[in-house]
């Protein structure tokens, strides 16, 4: 047997995290490290005769930060949302942008409190066969290596963390793609405190669905109770499967009833999307 008497420097996983596809109401995208990186978009899509689009990364600490950016292919699952595709996998209804979206620059370093535009360009072949085409575009802060305190220590080595990224899909369309959706089922039960909500949300098409889900209480007079912003139904799949808890309503007993509605986001006025599917769950 032969042992290696090399022994290397000590090297300390201080942290690892990857924010995914998580998508707020503000009108940022924003890391959960200490808001570190906000983007000024939460998707893009190329559809009709749109070929470029510009995407803005700031970064929100106090030292400046190196930024790295690329693609990466990520599937939807009924249960799971988002999860990454390996290397050798292929997803049925799936296609990548990557030889067809270009971006610039590929790596960018941004002052404290700055920001830097990233420009993406579409360019679609003459003959791409007619369907939707998605891939994550990912933004990620470089390592940062720093030294241990040798004395401390005890022995010399580097600290390497790993900073929050954030990913966004970058969608595009060719040719007239439809679709459609509706609440397979649901339900709505008090548990305590909260009411449990379980949805099952079916898609027909040609396309992904995206849009905004409102709870409304029927009883004692119409009431917005819960809202859930950015809720996406892929190409790859036909149902997702949503649940989610809300807080019970002050005055439950007028509020049997809710009704769930599924709809296209709101403009830039404020102007509510065209409703996509919408039902009525009994409270119990």
């Amino acid at each position: 047997m032969i042992k290696n008497h090399l022994k290397l420097p000590k090297i300390k996983i201080i942290a690892l995290t990857g924010l995914v596809g998580v998508i707020f109401a503000s009108a940022v995208f924003v890391a959960k490290d200490a808001q570190a990186i906000r983007l000024t978009m939460k998707r893009i899509e190329f559809e009709g005769s749109k070929r470029t689009e510009v995407l803005t990364i700031i970064n929100n600490e106090a030292t400046a930060r190196t930024y790295r950016m690329g693609w990466k292919r990520m599937k939807m699952t009924e249960d799971r949302a988002l999860v990454n595709i390996g290397a050798n996998e292929t997803v049925p209804g799936l296609e990548g942008v990557e030889d067809l979206v270009r971006f610039a620059p590929r790596r960018v370093t941004i002052p404290p409190g700055g920001s830097q535009q990233i420009r993406l360009m579409l360019r679609k072949p003459r003959d791409l066969p007619e369907g939707e085409y998605r891939s994550h575009f990912w933004v990620q802060p470089e390592a940062e290596v720093q030294k241990f305190d040798e004395q401390r220590q005890g022995e010399g080595g580097v600290t390497l963390k790993m900073l929050a990224g954030v990913t966004l899909p970058v969608i595009v369309r060719n040719g007239n793609l439809t679709a459609t959706a509706s609440f397979e089922s649901g339900n709505a039960q008090v548990r305590g405190d909260k009411i449990e909500i379980g949805l099952v949300l079916t898609r027909s098409g040609q396309r992904s669905l995206y849009g905004d889900i409102d709870l409304i209480c029927n009883g004692g007079g119409q009431q917005q109770i819960q809202s859930i912003r950015g809720v996406a139904v892929y190409a790859e799949v036909t149902r997702r499967k949503i649940q989610f808890n809300m807080p019970v309503p002050a005055d439950v007993n007028s509020c049997r009833q809710i009704t769930v509605t599924y709809r296209e986001p709101s403009d830039a006025r404020g102007q509510l999307g065209d409703v996509i599917a919408e039902t009525v769950l009994n409270l119990s």
